[in-house]
């Protein structure tokens, strides 16, 4: 199983995309993935035509910052900003939005067309999608950001043990010639 990256999609150093994870820059674009960020099996990111969130004077469909989680199977559709140190759990859904640094999604929570404040919790299942709402969550507690930065932790050790597999592979691999033209097989093969 592999992940699709379509279109212009800027991907930071030590980011890992786990398989059936789907970046469609297609639509609206561009897309950003900051350091250390982790996108779970089955995340999807999309966003809409010519919408944007704006950050040091540029224009971005989707920015995800530095060391942000996307749990397993999240939907982060924009024009949307996920914050440093931010956690979306599963299957929740954030679209046009702006996640402010330091906060967590819980599971199955759905934002939409709200600002996060900074640090703060977005219970499992919950809907959020007034800004009164979202201004009258609560704060995230330290568990919360301590299980961020184990997952961000997790996810680092995945991404080079998967980088690693990957450089292994391609040493066994053998190049055989025959008639100019060129056939990659496998070590194993013979």
């Amino acid at each position: 199983p592999k992940a699709t990256l379509i279109g212009r999609v800027i991907v930071e150093r030590s980011v890992h995309i786990a398989a059936e994870t789907s970046i469609r820059a297609d639509e609206g674009s561009p897309f950003f993935v900051g350091n250390r960020t982790n996108l779970q099996d089955g995340v999807v990111l999309h966003a809409l035509k010519d919408r944007y969130v704006e950050v040091q004077n540029q224009k971005w469909a989707i920015f995800i910052d530095e060391q942000v989680s996307v749990a397993h199977q999240a939907l982060i559709h924009g024009p949307c900003f996920v914050g440093a140190r931010s956690f979306i759990g599963f299957k929740a859904v954030v679209h046009d939005s702006v996640v402010g640094p330091d906060c967590f999604i819980g599971i199955g929570a759905v934002v939409v067309g709200v600002e996060i404040p900074p640090g703060r919790y977005v219970p499992h299942g919950s809907i959020i999608d007034t800004q009164e709402k979202a201004n009258d969550l609560p704060e995230a507690t330290q568990a919360h950001h301590h299980f961020n930065e184990d997952v961000v932790e997790v996810n680092q050790g995945l991404a080079s043990a998967y980088q690693w597999l990957d450089q292994q592979e391609k040493k066994s691999w053998k190049t055989t010639s025959s008639d100019s033209q060129s056939v990659h097989l496998p070590a194993s093969h013979f």
